[in-house]
């Protein structure tokens, strides 16, 4: 893998994602592998490793948290859709913009969604969009995607735990709340 693919998978994923040959190839270490296990590069990568994977952890505990999370999708002249990766403990792994739309929709990759649950190592997922209109509803093609990611979500052990649509004025709809999940 490339040096420049290499740094935007750590940027995007995280140092943990890399494999310690990954992380020998980013520090561009020129020698013998065994010796970079040795070497202060190694060490100091190490330690960025540890303290990206302590850095304080975000819990979601209820929709209402996760709508706060995303109070910047308010009053957005166009929809977007993101996604946020958990761990176990429901913890934010990372916040994910997903797509961008116009005022009546966006398009949802499926695949990228899932993907990168994949190398986040997520346990589950919330998924999230606005409602330039206010509408509250969801619409047929809201709880269609849903459904497809939820069920894709299963075949690879990540649960979906909400898909909460942002409103105006702090106004959000959850479908786990309504019992449509």
């Amino acid at each position: 893998m490339k040096t420049s693919e290499l740094k935007e998978r750590a940027n995007s994923y995280g140092l943990q994602s890399l494999t310690n040959i990954e992380l020998i190839s980013l520090a561009g270490f020129k020698g013998d592998q065994k010796d970079f296990y040795t070497s202060t590069q190694y060490k100091a990568m190490k330690e960025a490793v540890r303290r990206e994977s302590h850095s304080p952890q975000i819990k979601i505990k209820t929709s209402m948290d996760a709508a706060r999370r995303l109070t910047f999708l308010e009053g957005l002249d166009h929809e977007q859709f993101w996604c946020i990766y958990l761990r176990r403990n429901n913890t934010i792994i990372k916040d994910s913009f997903i797509s961008k739309g116009d005022i009546s929709g966006t398009v949802v990759n499926i695949k990228a969604i899932l993907s990168d649950a994949i190398l986040l190592k997520a346990s589950s997922i919330i998924l999230a969009h606005n409602h330039p209109s206010g509408e509250m509803k969801p619409s047929s093609a809201d709880i269609s995607i849903t459904t497809q990611i939820k069920s894709a979500a299963k075949l690879i052990d990540v649960t979906l735990l909400d898909h909460v649509i942002i409103g105006l004025k702090s106004e959000f709809y959850s479908f786990a709340d309504n019992g449509i999940l």
